[in-house]
C-alpha cells in the first residue's frame, strides 16, 4: 500500500504527540531522580519489564516473576520475552527498547487502519475517518455532570480504557498498538480473501497468528467475522466473489489448524497448570455499565448505529421488490435528501446485466457519476459492510458475555466505528445540515470535531500533569533505586526471591528480574491473601516467629526495606539477628536471610 503525505502526517503526529509527555518526564527528572520510563499504568509496565528481563537473559520460555509459587514456563507473553531478546542483541536498555517498539507499533497501527480505511471508502473520506479513529474519545466527561454518583467508583472509559483507544492504546504499551494493527490486517485480509486475491491468505494466517500470540483474545472474533463473511460471499455465488467454495473450504480448514494448536497451547497452560490457571482466574477486566460505553463511544457510535440501521431497513425494502424486465434509475429525490449522489438502481430483467448489482431481483444504493466503490469490485452496499456491521456487533455481545476478560475486545474497535460514521456523513448527515443550515454546516462539523476530540486532549494534559509530580516514585526513580537495584544485579542469583512491599516488589522484578512475594495484581498467585500478609509482616504486634515462618514458605533469600516497607508499619529489620543488612544506602537498606544461624 501506497504511502501517501497524509498517512506520513498521520503516522508522525501519532507518534509525536503521543511521545511528548514521556519527553517532558524525561527533561524534566530532578537532581538525583531520573525518569522511569513509565506514566499512568505502572503495574503492568513493571509486568512488561519483566518478561524483557527474561528475554534478555537469552530465554523463551516465562515463567511468572511475581510470584513465589514454582511452575513451568511456557511460550506465553512471547512479545515482550522477544523485545528482551532484541535489547540482549542490540545492547539497547530494556526501557528504550520497549519505547521504539511501542513507537514502530504505532507507526504500523496507523498504516493498517488506513489500509483498513481505504478498503470502504474514497481517498478522502477515508482521511477523515482516519483522524476520527486515531483521536476521537468520547462524551463520559458529561457523567461527571449528569451523575457525579457514578463516577465516584468507575471514571469514564475514554480516560483509562487502553485496549479501547487507539491514543491511549499508542500511548500506553507496545503491544496494544501492535494488536490492532494486526487485528485490522486480519480483518482487511478476511475481506481480500473473499474477493479472491492472492496471497491474502498466506497473509491472513501470518496476521492472526499474530493477534494470537500478541493479543490472543482478538483471535475468536477474527474466526468468526471470518467464517460468517466467507460463506456469506461464497454461498450467495455472487460474480465479484472469484473464491470457491473448495477453496474456501481448504482454506478455511488451514486457518482453523493453526489457530486451534495455539489456542490449544495456551489452554492446556493457562487452564491445567495450576499457577497459571491461577493467573487466568485473577485475569478478571470486566466492563462497567452501558452507559460508559455510549458516552465513551458516543461520537462515533451514534453515526454508526444509524448506518448500520439504515442499512438493514434498506436491505429489508429492498428484498420486497419483485422482479422487473429491464433496468431504470430512479433518482430518490422522495427518499433521499437534496444532494444526494445516490440514485435507486433497481434491476428488473434477468437478461441485462446491472454494472453495479448483477444478481437479479435485487436493488443496490449506489453512487450515481462516481467512483466510490470502483476500486472495492462495487460490491452492494450491505456486503460490502458486512464485516465492520459483523465486527461492532460481536463485540457488543462480547462486552457482556461470561466471560473474564470482557473489556478486552473493544481492541480496536475505533477503525469500524470511524467507518461507519465518515459513511452516514457523506451519504445523510453532511447533505442534510447543507440543506437546512446551508453555510454554517463547516461550523458545526467543526463542533462536531472538537467535541470528539475533547476527551483526548484531556487526556494528554492529564498525562503531562502526571510528569509534573516529582516525588512520584513510580515516574522518578531516585539515584539510591537505581544503586540498590545494581546490587541485586551483581550480588544477587537470577531466581533468588526478594521480600518487599507491592510497589517495591513490582519495581525491583521490572528493574532486576529477580523474583518477588509480591508485585502485581493478576500474576502475584493468591494476590488478595499475600497482600494482607505481606503488610502484616511488617507489623510490630506480629511474632518473629511469624515472619520466619511465612519467609521460609515464600523461599524468600533477601527483604528490600525503603520508604514504602516503612510505611507499612514500624517494625524493624534489624530487630531480628538472622536479617543480615549486606547493602545499605541513605533511604533503602537490603538484608540477607541469614538460614545458615
Amino acid at each position: 500500500m501506497r504511502i501517501n503525505r497524509r498517512l506520513w502526517f498521520a503516522i508522525i503526529a501519532m507518534v509525536v504527540l503521543t511521545s511528548i509527555p514521556y519527553l517532558v518526564a524525561l527533561f524534566s527528572a530532578p537532581s538525583g531522580t531520573s525518569f522511569s520510563g513509565v506514566i499512568g499504568n505502572w503495574v503492568d509496565f513493571n509486568s512488561h519489564l519483566a518478561k524483557m528481563q527474561q528475554g534478555y537473559r537469552g530465554e523463551w520460555l516465562y515463567q511468572i516473576l511475581f510470584t513465589t509459587e514454582p511452575h513451568s514456563g511456557a511460550l506465553l507473553q512471547t512479545y515482550y520475552v522477544a523485545l528482551g531478546q532484541v535489547a540482549r542483541i542490540t545492547g539497547l536498555s530494556l526501557v528504550v527498547t520497549y519505547h521504539l517498539a511501542r513507537i514502530i507499533c504505532t507507526a504500523l497501527m496507523v498504516w493498517a487502519i488506513w489500509g483498513f480505511l481505504r478498503h470502504y471508502l474514497t481517498e478522502n473520506q477515508a482521511w477523515w475517518a482516519l483522524l476520527l479513529t486515531l483521536f476521537s474519545g468520547g462524551v463520559g466527561y458529561l457523567l461527571y455532570i449528569l451523575a457525579p454518583a457514578m463516577t465516584a467508583e468507575v471514571s469514564p472509559i475514554e480516560f483509562w480504557l487502553q485496549d479501547g483507544y487507539m491514543w491511549l492504546a499508542s500511548f500506553s504499551f507496545p503491544h496494544f498498538a501492535a494488536g490492532i494493527a494486526l487485528l485490522l490486517l486480519a480483518m482487511l485480509m478476511i475481506e481480500r480473501w473473499a474477493e479472491g486475491k492472492p496471497g491474502s491468505l498466506l497473509t491472513l494466517l501470518v496476521a492472526s497468528l499474530g493477534v494470537g500470540i500478541v493479543q490472543p483474545f482478538g483471535l475468536p472474533l477474527v474466526d468468526i467475522i471470518m467464517l460468517i463473511v466467507i460463506l456469506w460471499r461464497v454461498l450467495r455465488h455472487q460474480p465479484e466473489t472469484k473464491l470457491t467454495l473448495a477453496h474456501a473450504i481448504v482454506g478455511g480448514a488451514l486457518v482453523a489448524i493453526a489457530h486451534g494448536a495455539l489456542l490449544g497451547y495456551d489452554f492446556v497452560f493457562l487452564y491445567k497448570q495450576p499457577v497459571w490457571a491461577e493467573f487466568t482466574v485473577q485475569n478478571v477486566t470486566l466492563s462497567p455499565a452501558p452507559i460508559y460505553y455510549l458516552f465513551g463511544y458516543a461520537p462515533l457510535l451514534i453515526p454508526a448505529l444509524l448506518t448500520i440501521i439504515r442499512l438493514i431497513i434498506n436491505k429489508l425494502r429492498l428484498s420486497t421488490i419483485t422482479r422487473r424486465k429491464s433496468e431504470v434509475i430512479v433518482p430518490m429525490t422522495a427518499a433521499r435528501p437534496p444532494g444526494s449522489d445516490f440514485a435507486l438502481i433497481i434491476n428488473k430483467s434477468r437478461h441485462t446485466p446491472n454494472p453495479v448489482d448483477r444478481t437479479p431481483n435485487e436493488v443496490a444504493l449506489a453512487p450515481q457519476g462516481s467512483t466510490e466503490f470502483a476500486r472495492n469490485d462495487r460490491l452492494k452496499l450491505w456486503d460490502r459492510w458486512l464485516l465492520p456491521i459483523l465486527w461492532i456487533v460481536f463485540v457488543a455481545v462480547l462486552l457482556y458475555a461470561p466471560l473474564n476478560t470482557q473489556r478486552r475486545y473493544t481492541l480496536g474497535i475505533q477503525a469500524p466505528l470511524a467507518a461507519l460514521t465518515v459513511f452516514w456523513f457523506v451519504e445523510v448527515g453532511i447533505p442534510a445540515l447543507r440543506r437546512r443550515f446551508r453555510r454554517r454546516t463547516n461550523h458545526i462539523l467543526i463542533i462536531y470535531g472538537a467535541i470528539s476530540t475533547l476527551s483526548t486532549l484531556l487526556v494528554l494534559l492529564l498525562q503531562l500533569h502526571v510528569t509534573a509530580d516529582t516525588h512520584d516514585r513510580t515516574v522518578y526513580y531516585t539515584d539510591d533505586m537505581f544503586a540498590a537495584w545494581q546490587w541485586v544485579r551483581d550480588n544477587t542469583y537470577p531466581y533468588d526471591t526478594v521480600l518487599g512491599s507491592f510497589q517495591s516488589g513490582g519495581q525491583l522484578v521490572a528493574q532486576t528480574g529477580r523474583r518477588t512475594v509480591l508485585g502485581h495484581w493478576i500474576e502475584t498467585v493468591d494476590y488478595l491473601h499475600k497482600r494482607e500478609e505481606v503488610s502484616q509482616f511488617f507489623d510490630p504486634q506480629v511474632p518473629d516467629s511469624w515472619r520466619w515462618k511465612f519467609m521460609s514458605q515464600q523461599g524468600v533469600s533477601y527483604l528490600w526495606y525503603g520508604e514504602e516497607e516503612r510505611r507499612l508499619g514500624t517494625w524493624s529489620p534489624s530487630s531480628i539477628r538472622l536479617l543480615n543488612p549486606v547493602y545499605e544506602n541513605s533511604s533503602i537498606t537490603i538484608y540477607r536471610v541469614d538460614w545458615a544461624r
